[in-house]
């Protein structure tokens, strides 16, 4: 569904067409630079299927009639636009999509179930409260007499979760979490987690002592860090998740170069620090692929080819983390997102936005580079889905 609105820049007056997509958020955050005066403007749109309405936030004036001479902008919540489509009168992007998400929903339909929108089935609905609720678990986790509280937040995620996915299950924390992160980023997380849990079992099946080693130390000395580590970085990847979610289908379909789109909402000061963070979680976590590697290879969980753990935690850059695991596909996919001079720039914030280009300072020689501001979200999006895969794979370890 699409609703349309009209108004005024609240700064300069400049008059616009708004032509909204109606996602399946209930809260839609859109912001906009004016393209007369350059003042963001911020708008909302407030949806209760069957309606959908426009709400100002920000610097904006709604109207009553169409004036002819306005500047038409399209928003949607889960998509980006064709740069000739995004004043179109008539587009509709998430037409374009169907075809390609089509064939990954269709054994999620429910024998007897009624007919379910295709983005009820590829989406989660309201993602934010969602995770809300998962993160919620996650605190109550390990918390003395937490029976009553964390039973629920089960139920409450359950009944979110249920009312568009009835076979949703969830027994714990673990499983809940799971459910989550496996129905928001497939099947991309899927594509990289499965061959890696494959290394992770044949590791402790051939090597069951040196194994029983690594899980001891890794649940002792590391899994309460790198819980604290990834609950910090979803929390904020989901507080703005309305301008991530535009790119998103993309990372979850695996693309690795989108061809160039426009995005219609753009609050870059509020996401311009995260792809470094996400950089810098993604790589701290790259400790548990090493581990696994070098039991595969027949050492000790600790010992590298050349150096000690102590060594490779301590000593060796974030870019070079996955060099240890380089010659194992599997292990090797959870660094295809890495971009170490994007990381530079977003990581000690040299990095800036005009409209739809994003520029940044990499480190050395400190050159100036550019890309699109919808490839900055696709590459937050790609880091975002590995962090996923590799903690699922960090519950692997520690619910055994």
């Amino acid at each position: 569904m699409v609703i349309r609105g009209f108004g005024s820049c609240a700064t300069c007056d400049h008059r616009y067409i708004l032509r909204a997509g109606v996602g399946i958020e209930s809260y839609q955050l859109h912001y906009v630079d004016c393209s007369e005066c350059e003042t963001p403007i911020v708008l909302a749109v407030r949806a209760k299927p069957p309606n959908a309405r426009f709400e100002v936030e920000e610097n904006f004036r709604l109207g009553t009639h169409e004036d002819e001479h306005a500047t038409l902008i399209n928003l949607h919540p889960n998509f980006a636009f064709d740069p000739e489509d995004f004043h179109d009168r008539i587009s509709f992007p998430s037409l374009k999509y169907v075809a390609r998400i089509a064939p990954h929903v269709e054994h999620l339909v429910v024998p007897g179930q009624k007919f379910v929108d295709t983005a009820f089935l590829f989406d989660v609905p309201n993602m934010s409260h969602v995770w809300g609720l998962v993160r919620r678990g996650l605190n109550l986790e390990g918390l003395a007499n937490n029976g009553k509280p964390l039973n629920r937040t089960l139920e409450g995620y359950l009944a979110a979760r249920r009312r568009f996915r009835p076979d949703t299950v969830a027994e714990d924390v673990g499983s809940m979490l799971s459910g989550f992160l496996r129905a928001a980023f497939f099947p991309q997380v899927e594509t990289i987690l499965v061959p890696a849990l494959q290394l992770r079992n044949r590791a402790e099946d051939e090597f069951p002592d040196q194994f029983q080693e690594f899980l001891n130390y890794y649940r002792s000395q590391l899994a309460a860090e790198q819980k604290h580590r990834f609950v910090s970085i979803f929390s904020d990847y989901f507080k703005h998740f309305a301008q991530y979610s535009q790119m998103l289908v993309h990372a979850r379909l695996g693309d690795t170069e989108p061809e160039a789109k426009v995005v219609g909402s753009k609050a870059f000061e509020e996401i311009k620090l995260y792809y470094g963070q996400a950089y810098e979680t993604l790589t701290t976590s790259f400790v548990i692929l090493a581990c696994i590697n070098n039991i595969l290879l027949g050492r000790n969980y600790d010992r590298f080819q050349s150096m000690t753990l102590n060594k490779y935690m301590k000593d060796v850059e974030k870019a070079k983390r996955a060099n240890p695991f380089n010659n194992e596909p599997g292990l090797y996919a959870f660094s295809q997102g890495l971009d170490s001079a994007l990381r530079n720039g977003s990581h000690h914030a040299s990095i800036w936005r005009d409209g739809d280009v994003v520029y940044f300072r990499s480190g050395g020689s400190g050159a100036e580079r550019n890309l699109p501001f919808s490839t900055y979200l696709h590459l937050c999006n790609v880091l975002t889905i590995e962090l996923a895969a590799i903690w699922l794979l960090d519950r692997s370890l520690v619910d055994g």
